[in-house]
């Protein structure tokens, strides 16, 4: 029992310091972060995440000489999302649209519980950037809270 509980402890660590490398904008904490959860893909067989992520690694650790600019931005916290100038607020890029984006899809007015046809799925797709900036102008010119909506989001 207490080996599984070490586990857990051990796991939760990894992602709280992945977590905490990301909302505070540190490109070599979320590095390392990335770095030390490689073991844990390979012991969980889980050799997808394994595979990508190594060769993420890889990717962004020829940044500084294959691309100085880039690199240089975010080392200076530009790899992650800040909706507000507030610390520990940064957020990764794909969980920021899953906040915004993919949130707004599954509400009662997304493309979840509307319809399947496919005519409109591809319209709504073509249009729905340009309707969520326009709500969010509107929201943003009323003083409103843009990022979160008060309905309750169903997932199917």
């Amino acid at each position: 029992m207490c080996r599984y509980w070490d586990t857990f402890l051990h796991l939760v660590n990894l992602l709280k310091f992945l977590v905490a490398a990301d909302r505070n904008g540190d490109w070599d904490s979320h590095l390392q972060a990335i770095q030390n959860l490689l073991p844990v893909f390979r012991e969980f067989d889980s050799i997808n995440y394994l595979r990508y992520a190594s060769w993420y690694l890889e990717k962004m650790r020829c940044l500084e000489e294959e691309h100085p600019e880039v690199y240089q931005k975010f080392k200076a916290g530009n790899f992650v999302v800040r909706q507000t100038k507030r610390p520990f607020t940064a957020v990764s890029p794909d969980m920021k649209l899953e906040q915004t984006i993919q949130r707004s899809q599954k509400s009662s007015n997304g493309i979840i519980g509307q319809t399947r046809q496919q005519m409109y799925v591809t319209e709504w797709e073509l249009v729905y950037h340009e309707v969520l900036g326009i709500s969010n102008r509107f929201r943003e010119i009323l003083g409103a809270d843009s990022s979160g909506y008060s309905e309750v989001i169903v997932h199917h």
